[in-house]
């Protein structure tokens, strides 16, 4: 078996040691790329990992990261990885805006907000699609069965319960 292997081009790293959004993604699809293909992972002869302050909000979008770190393939890509978690998104964007992380794992809306508001973050990857979803228990979610749609679902419930739910 091969071994696959990644370098860090010049300039990849700033002076305040900030590393570039593109050698991160590139270094995430090589150890992702390599794990899927069963290979021992991308190989950083004398290069010292790379320090990376990721900063999530614990949600479903977010778990790729969480793989990524338990899996080994962070440190396998030259990635030393620290989490931050955030209860909000706005509190994330400033510790972004304020360089006190490097990348923001999370939902796009605070994204386009900031953005709107002059400061310079770009969505690089999208790490879920439609992951927005409802969850109902007890008394509303028997009435969302398969084939019933769910405005019917709404109206079955309405008229079971006397009221909206």
């Amino acid at each position: 078996m091969s071994s696959a292997s990644f370098a860090l081009p010049s300039g990849a790293v700033s002076r305040r040691g900030a590393l570039s959004r593109r050698v991160v993604l590139a270094g995430l699809s090589a150890a992702a790329a390599a794990a899927h293909l069963g290979l021992p992972g991308p190989a950083f002869a004398q290069v010292a990992p790379v320090k990376l302050r990721i900063g999530v909000i614990p949600i479903l979008g977010a778990a790729p990261i969480f793989v990524a770190d338990k899996e080994g393939w962070l440190k396998q890509a030259g990635l030393d990885a620290s989490f931050t978690t955030f209860e909000s998104g706005p509190n994330m964007i400033q510790a972004l805006a304020s360089g006190t992380i490097d990348f923001y794992i999370a939902g796009v809306a605070p994204l386009a907000v900031a953005r709107a508001r002059g400061v310079d973050v770009r969505v690089v990857t999208a790490t879920a699609v439609e992951e927005m979803t409802f969850v109902a228990t007890g008394k509303l979610a028997r009435h969302f069965a398969p084939g019933v749609a769910p405005a019917e679902a709404f109206k079955r419930y309405r008229a079971a319960a006397g009221a909206p739910a």
